[in-house]
């Protein structure tokens, strides 16, 4: 899954699913992207829990990571009809050296590849920021959503158009419930 694009000259960052090898280097850079230890805290609790899915990573040489995109289970239970296979992204992290060049975008792209890989007909995230939305999720498609946040924070991709009305109960594993509110950090 590694790609690489010129940008201005330069060559684009490596982007592959993370390795255990790479689990210190993105929580480090979790807890520096938000300033505090409760994005580490949430990524490690949703892999002890077997909740965490799979990790893009983004790097410039072996091993420095600069950005990461984490995807975790989640559900969309219906009101009527069947239950809907859903991913939420349960972190999106670049390097303060690295923002404001795509990289969160292009983390994110690959990883709602895989999600729609794996089955996945929703890619849900609890938070408005404008990367997500550049990167086609939106909070009005989670309106008739039932959350346990507040109405208007979150926002939904639905990866096919054979999902229907997302009206229903969207359900985050347990790790979520005890997150504190979303920072931007990308």
């Amino acid at each position: 899954m590694s790609e690489r694009e010129s940008l201005g000259g330069a060559a684009r960052p490596t982007l592959r699913l993370a390795t255990a090898a790479d689990w210190a280097a993105i929580e480090n850079l979790a807890e520096a992207a938000f300033g505090a230890a409760s994005e580490r805290a949430l990524l490690v609790a949703l892999r002890e829990a077997g909740a965490l899915l799979f990790t893009v990573v983004a790097e410039r040489s072996p091993g420095a990571l600069i950005a990461f995109a984490a995807f975790s289970e989640a559900g969309l239970l219906r009101d009527a009809g069947p239950a809907v296979e859903a991913m939420a992204v349960a972190g999106l992290a670049v390097a303060a050296a690295e923002r404001g060049r795509g990289l969160g975008r292009d983390v994110l792209r690959v990883g709602v590849a895989q999600c729609r890989k794996r089955g996945a007909g929703l890619v849900l995230v609890h938070t408005q920021h404008r990367v997500f939305e550049r990167a086609g999720f939106s909070a009005r498609a989670a309106d008739r959503l039932e959350t346990r946040w507040s109405a208007g924070t979150v926002m939904a991709l639905p990866l096919s158009d054979d999902i229907g009305p997302l009206i229903g109960t969207a359900t985050w594993p347990a790790p979520f419930h005890e997150r504190p509110s979303f920072k931007e950090s990308v």
